[in-house]
């Protein structure tokens, strides 16, 4: 709009100085006084006095919606900074010492699910009434899938990034496990229950465009085996990522899996560790492309956490 005037102004002046080229001083002179006269006529006609406070009201206008653009911006980037994990605690609780508190969904059914000819469920523990979380791990389990299908490149993970070497040990035998369990009531599905000692973490590695993200931490999960198996597989990946979109990082990582399994229920740990700072959307300086260690352990951590992400909130 400011332009806009300005062209006027610029407009009136070129035309004077097209006329000093080609008149005598006297006609120059008349010629100017007649042009002076008309542009103060056309300037204050009440069409161009409308057209003005038009403009300046729209000047004003986008004058206040760039401050209040540069105010948005500034209180988002500081949101950012100190709000940078709302988005994994939406619609999230933590357990303390093994207990949900404030619960108020009644006794609820801990269900593991895992693909075959089709869905199967089981129930494998519950949350009582006072948000107390219990596991009945069943003696035996009825397996529709193998080793091999739930564990290897294609399985839970897909953090294999290039064909390399996986030794298995009877990769055909019966399988059954999930990173994530559901959480029902009367049929209905309420939410899923992941354990592990970051909500960041669990949240990732259960989201398949979130494998990389996040920060460092494990998750654990159940598995059940017919029989003895193992999968032992060493992988070093490097090479240029352009995660923030702007911005590439040399990266070098690796992941290793050193599963041994026993008939029966395991309890699977798989960590997180190091970091590549990038930045991230949602404003985190998250860590991409981070060494991934998965290996069977005996017992539950002392500091291992139970979270509950509800579906209906």
């Amino acid at each position: 709009m400011k332009i806009f005037i300005k062209t006027i102004v610029l407009v009136s002046i070129s035309f004077i100085g097209y006329m000093g080229t080609a008149q005598t001083p006297k006609k120059q002179k008349k010629q100017m006084e007649e042009l002076m006269r008309k542009q103060d006529s056309v300037m204050n006609s009440p069409q161009m006095k409308e057209m003005m406070q038009k403009i300046q009201e729209m000047q004003k206008m986008q004058d206040s919606m760039n401050a209040k653009y540069a105010t948005a911006n500034e209180t988002k980037s500081t949101s950012n900074k100190n709000n940078a994990d709302d988005w994994y605690w939406q619609n999230t609780l933590a357990s303390t010492q093994g207990k949900f508190n404030g619960w108020s969904r009644g006794v609820v059914d801990i269900v593991m699910t895992y693909k075959g000819v089709r869905l199967q469920t089981f129930k494998i523990g519950s949350i009582k009434e006072d948000g107390s979380i219990i596991f009945n791990l069943p003696s035996s389990v009825n397996t529709k899938t193998t080793f091999e299908r739930q564990m290897g490149p294609q399985g839970l993970f897909f953090d294999i990034y290039r064909y390399c070497p996986i030794n298995y040990t009877n990769k055909k035998t019966g399988f059954v496990t999930n990173t994530a369990l559901l959480i029902m009531k009367d049929g209905k599905t309420l939410g899923n229950l992941t354990i592990g000692n970051s909500v960041r973490v669990t949240k990732n590695l259960t989201t398949q465009s979130g494998i990389d993200s996040g920060d460092e931490g494990y998750i654990l999960y159940w598995a059940y085996a017919n029989e003895n198996c193992a999968l032992v597989m060493d992988q070093e990946w490097s090479g240029k990522v352009y995660k923030d979109g702007t911005n590439s990082l040399d990266v070098k990582t690796n992941v290793n899996y050193d599963l041994h399994f026993k008939p029966g229920w395991n309890l699977v740990k798989t960590e997180v560790i190091g970091k590549y700072p990038l930045e991230h959307e949602r404003g985190l300086d998250v860590s991409w492309f981070k060494n991934h260690r998965h290996t069977v352990i005996s017992s539950l951590p002392s500091d291992a956490i139970y979270y509950f992400r509800a579906y209906d909130m």
